[in-house]
């Protein structure tokens, strides 16, 4: 039960196979326990869905783990789940609750591991981009601030691609979601560390938009600027409805 708290409060029997053995035992032990935990009106088990009858009980479970326990039991979990989330056509069912795990214990936790750290923030990418497509901005936002969390040292020399993925992202999503003020600072950022102003473009193309919330005259402004850095030299004052 344990087990099952640290993985949240609906897990998937497959996940539950797929770390069974977090501990080194060959975890034939571990299915069975549930059952019994159902018997005892811990546990509701729906085909193959295991859910704790309340989020009290799940928490109480995981607080039975003892402080000292936690992060390495809960990266050993992730371990056993990793090679899961590889896999295209299985991600969807393992990447979530890999990701809400890592994020669960936080990069100030997570022993300074650059290799490990970017394969986190990765999978925080990997999470952000699902939700994406999904429109839930809000979740996505979140993976993709995560991400960033888990970027260590001088990733913009380092990760560049992955950095600036996750910054670029973060701002899109964190626009969506109404976030304008993490935006700014997302695009901000992205504007003083990319290299290239192609690497910028997609940022100015929100920062256009943020500005256009608090000043019109500002975005347009704004817009002559790109314009002209990309040789288009126009004088706002000439514009007329023809030229339009």
């Amino acid at each position: 039960v344990k087990i099952l708290s640290v993985l949240g409060s609906h897990v998937d029997r497959r996940v539950l196979e797929a770390v069974k053995s977090y501990d080194g035992s060959d975890g034939s032990t571990l299915i069975p326990s549930l059952y019994a935990a159902q018997r005892e009106g811990l546990l509701d088990i729906a085909g193959p869905t295991f859910t704790f009858g309340h989020d009290t009980i799940m928490r109480n479970a995981f607080n039975l783990i003892l402080l000292a326990d936690r992060i390495p039991t809960m990266l050993r979990i992730v371990a056993c789940l990793l090679p899961y989330c590889k896999k295209e056509e299985q991600s969807d069912l393992y990447l979530y609750t890999t990701v809400d795990i890592i994020n669960r214990i936080g990069y100030q936790a997570v022993p300074k591991n650059q290799g490990q750290n970017q394969v986190f923030a990765q999978l925080n990418l990997q999470a952000g981009k699902k939700a994406m497509v999904e429109s839930d901005f809000r979740s996505a936002a979140g993976y993709f601030d995560n991400g960033i969390s888990y970027l260590q040292g001088d990733c913009w020399n380092n990760q560049y691609d992955l950095t600036l993925s996750l910054y670029e992202y973060a701002a899109t999503a964190n626009f969506s979601a109404g976030h304008h003020d993490k935006v700014a600072k997302q695009t901000n950022t992205i504007f003083s560390m990319a290299r290239t102003f192609e690497d910028k473009f997609k940022s100015y193309r929100l920062n256009i938009n943020v500005l256009a919330i608090g000043s019109l005259e500002k975005a347009i402004e704004q817009i002559y600027h790109l314009l002209n850095a990309l040789g288009e030299n126009i004088n706002p004052s000439a514009i007329n409805a023809p030229m339009a």
